[in-house]
């Protein structure tokens, strides 16, 4: 157990006797070989220690993870957010005149789609290091030739059943690797969520499975607070199902149901669909994430969907990290991601159409 883990375990007797304990992360044998990181923000750190320079500006989306401005920032780097138009369109103008004394910037890929071409255009003679943020992307990590950035940073565990993982590209120059040892916490506390909730899909008494729910959802939350943003390497279970996934099959699987959604989604009047231009969506051969819609009221049409048994994810609720509000505070207070995943079909995708009705 290293030193951090002792920190965070509260001091107490070991038990004597009862079952022999199961080490999750035992199971994730060889990680010390792996090559991916333990999450996205691992791999974002490792790319601002390597240039070595503190006090460093970074332009940030003010529309994003608050994860991202925090990571940088813990990497003694100065987040400087500059706003966009849409989720994948930027205010070129406001960005243009950001441009100057600053040193990296980041560029998202929301829910997976690409952001429109005009911020390359607008970014290709400057000076700074460009991330490409692509962890809400569906898919193997980019080739160096398809990147427009100097580096891409993505995560599996938002579209692969996998504890963790992250990877980091470089267009030019040697690749980034891990230097530091992966996060047994995280990964112990993300599978034990992970085998909760499978216990629920049984047959169980009222009282257990509400007891199970809390537990679960208790887990999930501590996983979550377990991350962290050191340069971590990802679990050795991550590096092989990342291997053996069948990502052909998962993106053909999510482009089908988004486009079922996208298309239908159009004459609805309880929700509207979210696109970087009219019919974006619907013709992306890009695989999401999630369906992005606006709800007037998102919690109420979230627990409508809830009680027809369909969960939606609130992607970046706290999104508005720089208190900005414009149309990230309108995107953070009412958007609504609709699943799309391999996991579901046609019949699944007219069962949410209904529930919106």
């Amino acid at each position: 157990m290293s030193g951090r883990e002792r920190e965070a375990v509260p001091s107490r007797l070991h038990g004597i006797g009862g079952d022999f304990a199961l080490d999750l992360p035992e199971l994730c044998q060889g990680e010390e070989s792996s090559s991916l990181f333990a999450t996205g923000r691992d791999a974002l750190a490792a790319v601002v220690q390597s240039r070595n320079v503190v006090d460093e500006t970074w332009l940030v989306p003010e529309f994003i993870c608050r994860v991202v401005p925090e990571t940088l920032r813990g990497c003694r780097a100065v987040a400087r957010p500059y706003p966009w138009l849409t989720p994948w369109s930027a205010d070129l103008d406001s960005l243009q005149r950001s441009l100057p004394g600053a040193a990296g910037i980041i560029v998202p890929y929301y829910l997976g789609h690409p952001p429109t071409a005009e911020i390359w255009e607008t970014l290709a003679g400057s000076s700074l290091c460009v991330v490409e943020d692509r962890c809400q992307c569906v898919g193997r990590p980019p080739s160096p030739e398809n990147m427009r950035g100097d580096y891409a940073i993505g995560s599996f565990r938002k579209w692969l059943p996998v504890p963790d993982g992250g990877y980091c590209v470089r267009r030019n120059g040697p690749p980034l690797f891990p230097r530091r040892p992966g996060n047994r916490i995280m990964v112990r506390l993300r599978l034990a969520a992970a085998l909760v909730k499978q216990t629920r899909s049984e047959p169980l008494a009222a009282d257990t499975d509400r007891a199970l729910e809390a537990i679960g959802v208790e887990l999930f939350r501590l996983g979550e607070a377990a991350a962290t943003a050191e340069g971590r390497r990802s679990s050795h279970l991550t590096e092989e199902r990342a291997r053996q996934a069948d990502v052909t099959a998962i993106t053909e699987a999510r482009i089908r149901n988004q486009k079922r959604l996208a298309e239908r989604l159009a004459a609805k009047t309880t929700v509207r669909l979210i696109e970087p231009w009219p019919d974006a969506l619907a013709q992306s051969e890009a695989p999401l994430l999630a369906v992005p819609v606006l709800c007037a009221d998102r919690q109420r049409t979230w627990e409508r969907l809830a009680s027809d048994e369909i969960f939606c994810a609130i992607h970046w609720k706290d999104a508005d990290w720089s208190g900005a509000g414009r149309r990230c505070g309108e995107w953070a207070a009412h958007e609504l991601s609709l699943p799309i995943d391999q996991r579901y079909d046609s019949g699944d995708m007219d069962r949410i159409l209904k529930a919106l009705e």
